[in-house]
């Protein structure tokens, strides 16, 4: 992430004393570029044209000019309106970049972006309130945390675009986002159902992001109004002091983090299930569980920190993570025939691992599993 630099904070007291200043001198690219002010609008010149650098206005609601000297404003600069306390803010048709940390915190609750951009830079919406967000179509590139820090609960945007890490921080956008780029449009919708936080993606595959009640023993929705919850959400359930509970059949993945730290003493994973992600279920009291026929990957310390003496894996099984069965109880394991990776401590040292494919390489502290 991109770190806030305060002395340029302390730069616009400088402009803000004249009205008209040359304030940077540079050749980049082999085109003279200056800095100067006008109608409250730092600006300057660079190979894309022009560029607002800063504004040293007072004013919370602004319009930010479409031309200035007659040229075309044609991006919004580093850092150019960050930290100003702009409730609105109006960006022109002849805009085409918005560059890293532009309208990095303020109170911006709605944002209508113009259908000429082409790129969003890092950070550069991070930390507003803006609940509601459409890429448009022209838009190529949207930086990394672009949008984070502020209260998305719909988000839309076109196939054909390269994100950056997190890029909106709204769990699981990226991951459905990424798995289905035909789509032309793409959503997601956050609403609160029977105190279940819940995704909706593209009206069709819902996420439990996370459970707001006080039940101990709970029997998860399979679907919200007709849409599948295809998804568990990642820490969804932590530290809830859950007993029980009931995956539906509908279910595809567990996030990470999913139900560590409660008391749940038997789960039954069905087989619609295929992934289980790290620390799924670390740290419960578990002495029975049932896999998925169809599980593929169990990641890495997923039952870590139970009460297992005895595990069944699937046939289907693919892979097994790091520390994934490490603090058990367990005796003997059968690894199925097409796993193909066993990560270092997934199961303790005194369980006698039973495989035509790896060998186990004792350590001193750690075994380790050999493929062949």
């Amino acid at each position: 992430m991109l770190v806030m630099n305060k002395p340029k904070i302390r730069l616009r007291r400088v402009f803000v004393k004249k009205k008209i200043l040359l304030s940077l001198f540079i050749i980049a690219s082999g085109v003279l570029v200056f800095g100067k002010t006008t109608d409250n609008f730092e600006y300057k010149t660079d190979k894309r044209g022009m560029v607002i650098t800063a504004y040293k206005g007072s004013d919370t609601r602004i319009i930010i000019p479409e031309k200035i000297n007659g040229k075309p404003v044609a991006a919004i600069g580093y850092q150019a309106f960050a930290f100003d306390n702009l409730e609105s803010v109006s960006i022109p048709d002849s805009v085409k970049y918005i560059d890293g940390g532009a309208f990095f915190s303020n109170q911006l609750k709605e944002i209508n972006l113009p259908a000429s951009l082409v790129s969003i830079g890092d950070i550069a919406f991070s930390h507003n309130k803006i609940s509601t967000i459409a890429i448009p179509d022209s838009v190529t590139t949207i930086g990394s945390n672009a949008f984070s820090g502020n209260q998305l609960t719909s988000i839309s945007l076109p196939a054909k675009v390269t994100m950056g890490y997190e890029s909106f921080y709204a769990p699981v956008f990226d991951e459905y986002y990424q798995n289905d780029r035909k789509k032309s449009i793409f959503s997601i919708v956050i609403v609160l159902y029977n105190k279940y936080k819940i995704a909706i993606i593209d009206n069709s595959a819902a996420e439990i992001l996370a459970y707001c009640g006080n039940e101990e023993q709970l029997v998860l929705p399979g679907e919200i109004n007709g849409i599948p919850v295809v998804d568990i959400g990642d820490g969804a359930f932590s530290s809830c002091f859950l007993t029980s509970v009931v995956i539906p059949n509908s279910v595809e993945r567990i996030g990470d983090n999913a139900f560590p730290d409660n008391e749940l003493t038997e789960v039954v994973i069905p087989d619609s299930v295929r992934f289980i992600g790290n620390g799924a279920f670390f740290h419960n009291k578990i002495s029975n569980i049932t896999l998925s026929d169809h599980l593929v990957s169990i990641g890495n310390a997923a039952f870590t920190s139970n009460k297992l003496t005895d595990v069944t894996l699937p046939e289907s099984l693919v892979s097994i993570g790091f520390a994934a069965f490490s603090s058990n109880d367990l005796g003997n394991v059968t690894i199925p025939n097409f796993v193909r990776s066993i990560g270092e401590m997934a199961f303790d040292r005194t369980v006698r691992v039973k495989s035509p494919h790896f060998s186990v390489s004792p350590g001193a502290s750690q075994n380790s599993y050999s493929y062949h």
